[in-house]
């Protein structure tokens, strides 16, 4: 069982609980242990949950690894998967040892996680995928390029059909700024839209950091309809965007910190807005020297669960952060998970009891250990109701983790598996894909 670090502060009401910590920028708490059933029954707003070394070997119902052989010389990783109501299809991205080309792979699979086809796509550019969405049977994908002949990056729209032909492709640049794609969305009426952040071209690089935000509408034929930029005078980031049940957005990232005892550092941050793109609220959520949100998501309540990952002050290594709050309010409840590895959070779901899943990806902080996963399943008060890690060859890199609503289709967590080579290279990434067992619903405190 994790230990788990608390506070509480009586006679207040939750909202004078939530000030007293939400502009806290360590983790120096007093110690306690969770374990019995009436503690861990407890509404106890900001807890420290300090994970033990992990056991390797996590229950799965199967797992595959895309080997060099069925596809070419590279590495690999798996990033997206999607149900095609009669199969998967799994989104992959395939780089060159040689040029660092990047390559999409469409890989279709049944449900026991066979592979019946595997279509690479070869872009003959450098760049990374950054987002995928399925929609109305075309796979839309966000990409990373650079130009040719420079390090400029600026941002990428290509449309596939299911069967990898290419059926739009969009550039996005701008005169003044370089265009880094974060992330995209699809709303209920089928709009488009693509969060990106603008950093200013030319000046000092170490003082060039992200200028502004900026969410294009896209109209059907790709070119943009509108764009609005968020925040334009302070530097921010976009990891996830989201629509909401009626109408808008909510976006979650990072956000640079100019004010208070917590001045220039990087909080996380969550911001609502109107279905065009007007700024509704948004907050900065200051969490040790360092933190971002790389998830968020709302449920019929308006709850909205948030995950992402911070720094301590004084500790290099990371701790994965999980909150839920109501709009624009101080945290409910907090938790963050630490341990013996440097931990960022690489996925998040919540179920529809309100029970939270974090995923987080483990680098070893000295030369002992190796990379891997582990899977947290969480209380309605986010506490750990079971621990699961994951490892395949010499270590797992994962990049995403999703769950299907449909609960007969399970999760999965993607990404690449360091395998054992025999040749000059010792550093081939196979892509890499597992079928976790369900999430246990039952909430012992129910």
């Amino acid at each position: 069982m994790p230990l788990c670090t608390f506070k509480i502060l009586n006679n207040m009401s939750l909202l004078a609980l939530s000030a007293a910590f939400i502009m806290t920028s360590t983790f120096a708490h007093a110690q306690g242990r969770s374990g019995s059933n009436d503690k861990e029954c407890m509404l106890v707003p900001e807890k420290i949950i300090n994970l033990e070394t992990p056991a390797y070997g996590g229950s799965m119902k199967w797992k595959r690894t895309i080997a060099q052989a069925e596809t070419q010389l590279g590495h690999d990783r798996l990033i997206r998967i999607f149900d095609d109501k009669k199969r998967f299809l799994v989104i992959g991205e395939h780089k060159s040892p040689d040029t660092g080309a990047t390559g999409i792979q469409i890989i279709t699979m049944d449900f026991n996680g066979q592979i019946l086809e595997t279509v690479q796509k070869d872009l003959s550019t450098l760049g990374r995928i950054i987002d995928v969405i399925h929609h109305d049977e075309r796979l839309y994908v966000l990409l990373e390029k650079l130009s040719t002949g420079s390090d400029e990056r600026h941002a990428q729209l290509n449309v596939y059909s299911e069967d990898g032909k290419i059926l739009q492709s969009k550039t996005y640049k701008d005169d003044r700024h370089v265009v880094i794609p974060a992330a995209m969305v699809i709303d209920d009426r089928g709009d488009l839209y693509i969060a990106t952040q603008y950093k200013r071209k030319g000046g000092d690089p170490a003082k060039n950091i992200y200028a502004s935000s900026v969410l294009y509408k896209l109209k059907p034929n790709k070119e943009i309809e509108w764009k609005r930029s968020l925040l334009p005078s302070t530097a921010s980031k976009i990891h996830k965007i989201i629509t909401r049940k009626g109408g808008g957005f909510i976006v979650a990232g990072e956000v640079a910190v100019t004010g208070g005892r917590n001045r220039n550092r990087v909080g996380g941050w969550l911001m609502a807005l109107s279905a065009q793109g007007g700024m509704e609220w948004q907050r900065a959520y200051p969490r040790g020297y360092n933190a971002r949100l790389n998830y968020v998501e709302e449920n019929d309540k308006g709850i909205i669960f948030a995950a992402g990952t911070a720094y301590p002050v004084g500790q290099e290594a990371g701790a994965a952060w999980v909150m839920t709050n109501y709009a624009n309010s101080n945290p409910i409840w907090q938790s963050f998970f630490r341990g013996p590895y440097d931990y960022k959070t690489l996925g998040f779901s919540v179920n529809e009891n309100s029970q939270a899943s974090v995923v987080l990806q483990g680098e070893p902080v000295d030369m002992g250990g190796l990379p891997h996963v582990r899977v947290l399943d969480l209380s309605q008060l986010g506490y750990v109701q079971s621990d699961h890690s994951y490892i395949e060859g010499n270590g797992v890199l994962g990049s995403a983790y999703h769950s299907f609503s449909d609960n007969n289709l399970g999760r999965y967590i993607m990404g690449s598996a360091q395998m054992p080579s025999s040749g000059e290279n010792n550093h081939i990434l196979d892509g890499w894909i597992a079928s976790l067992n369900p999430f246990r619903k039952r909430d012992k405190c129910q």
